[in-house]
């Protein structure tokens, strides 16, 4: 108030007295002198006559009294304008104007400033303490925009906004040590919110919400070193949860539910590294399970089961790699067991049992490539055969005209005591019989021919020979054809094995033999 009733009135007296005062550096020495002796001879003069006295109208004034106001006033402007006092600034409402050093130092100053540059750059408003930014206050860029404001401590921000170049706000909350700290909100320079929660070292850490472009809501959950961790909630940009459970380093891992876009839960269990791994559940989209078990980088990995889209089992044991593989049972449709043993790259490998209507066995033996196969059952020892199959149904003498030595072999009711040269070993369930002659080389007894009933497996196995020999395979040939009672008899070697089925005229076999394909004299 005081500021605006003098100051009409004493700027007259500034622009004609105190600017060219300013300016006496500039003026020569003499006329400097000159002023000063003028003043001097007017305050010494008595005032004794007319001359001492300036006429104003009617009214005369003394000249030393002019002289004494003068310097009162420019007393004043000085004090007032030009270098005023803290307690004058306070008083009138006024900030002082200070200016850093070249190397950036800020004047050992306490109150409310403007600080500006050397070249006159404003740098900074607000408080100081001792020369320190303290308490509210507001940084600049040399092209004026604002570069932060809030609440300093020490000449750091500590509690505030950050802005970008284009003054568009990039954050607002906790700082410490010239970086985000606490809790705060940070934004995508546009205005809208990426972030809000806890933050450390600049980065989010703690408890957290992460948006899209569109400001929905993406990710709500534990963060560390600015990534998705510990316990959280992850959505699509249409707002429905994805996944709700743990995560480590931005990505799935620990225990968690994976869901569709309907919101039915696709998987729960185990992550690692964003995939399913170890104990889980996968479900279709309608809510029914599909495979239980263990899981690796999101494929079937270990012992599991799957199931069909009706809920009935279809496979349980072993995978590898999302494949069947070691130790398992293949269920039919309806959920019966048709197949209990090894497997390997998805198909039936190995020793297994073959299962019509889950109880009846069709074959018991070894599989290859998801066919039976009885070639390894050549050459095999009786012992080891009743240690695969049990004990034969029956065991029928062929040849007992040279002696021999005894044979490991039982029938139905015990032990064979004596050995045959040749003897068959009948299975009657699998519709199978093994003829057993000593070996040459060895000396030892061992299965030399298989004979097989009508069955599916001899089916199957017919079947099989003649579409690989129909489809030229090099390992299945069709060596002839013979006319036989009621059909044909078929040959084949398929991997130096001779085949030869009997084939009625309805098209289906009834009987087969199997045996090593005999190798030509030396």
């Amino acid at each position: 108030m005081i500021e605006k009733i003098v100051k009409p009135f004493i700027t007259p007296i500034v622009k004609k007295i105190v600017i060219p005062l300013k300016r006496v550096k500039s003026l020569p020495k003499l006329l400097a002198k000159w002023v000063k002796k003028k003043f001097k001879e007017t305050l010494a003069q008595k005032e004794t006559t007319k001359a001492s006295y300036v006429r104003f109208g009617n009214y005369y004034v003394s000249k030393k009294l002019l002289v004494i106001v003068i310097l009162i006033i420019l007393a004043l402007y000085y004090f007032i304008f030009i270098k005023p006092p803290k307690l004058v600034n306070q008083w009138l409402h006024r900030v002082p104007a200070i200016t850093a050093s070249a190397d950036g130092a800020v004047p050992d100053y306490s109150g409310e400033v403007k600080l500006y540059s050397p070249d006159g750059v404003l740098l900074y408003t607000g408080q100081l303490a001792e020369g320190k930014f303290e308490g509210e206050g507001k940084r600049y860029r040399p092209d004026g925009t604002v570069i932060e404001q809030g609440s300093y401590k020490q000449g750091l921000l500590v509690q505030g906004s950050r802005f970008n170049e284009q003054e568009h706000l990039v954050y607002t909350g906790g700082f410490a040590a010239g970086q985000y700290e606490g809790t705060g909100t940070l934004y995508d320079g546009q205005g809208h919110v990426k972030y809000k929660g806890e933050f450390k070292a600049g980065v989010p850490s703690g408890t957290g919400q992460s948006f899209a472009e569109a400001g929905k809501l993406i990710y709500e959950g534990g963060f560390a070193s600015g990534v998705y961790s510990g316990d959280g909630a992850e959505y699509n940009p249409d707002g429905q949860l994805v996944y709700r459970g743990q995560f480590l380093a931005g990505k799935y891992n620990g225990t968690g539910k994976k869901l569709y876009a309907g919101g039915n839960v696709q998987y729960e269990g185990s992550f690692s590294n964003g995939m399913p791994s170890g104990d889980g559940i996968e479900y279709d989209e309608k809510g029914t399970v599909k495979y239980e078990g263990r899981f690796l980088s999101n494929v079937y990995n270990g012992n599991g089961t799957l199931y069909r889209s009706n809920g009935t089992i279809m496979y349980a044991g072993g995978f590898l790699g999302g494949k069947y593989h070691g130790e398992g049972k293949l269920y039919n449709e309806l959920g019966v067991l048709e197949y209990k043993g090894e497997f390997a790259n998805g198909a039936l490998s190995g020793y297994g049992i073959w299962y019509q209507d889950g109880a009846t066995v069709l074959y018991q033996g070894f599989f290859q490539q998801g066919e039976p196969s009885f070639a390894p059952y050549l050459d095999m020892s009786p012992a080891r055969l009743q240690e695969l199959l049990g004990k034969p149904t029956a065991v029928d003498v062929i040849d007992a005209s040279v002696p021999v030595p005894a044979l490991p072999v039982s029938t139905g009711e015990g032990n064979v005591g004596e050995a045959d040269p040749a003897v068959r070993l009948r299975y009657q369930e699998l519709r199978t019989s093994f003829i057993a002659r000593l070996d040459e080389g060895s000396g030892e007894a061992a299965v030399k021919e298989i004979q097989l009933g009508r069955s599916p497996v001899l089916e199957r196995l017919g079947s099989l020979l003649e579409q690989r020999s129909a489809s030229k395979e090099p390992q299945v040939q069709e060596l002839q054809v013979n006319e036989a009672a009621g059909g044909q008899q078929k040959t084949y070697i398929w991997n130096h094995v001779v085949y030869q089925i009997l084939v009625q005229e309805d098209g289906k076999p009834s009987a087969g033999t199997i045996r090593q394909e005999e190798k030509p004299p030396m």
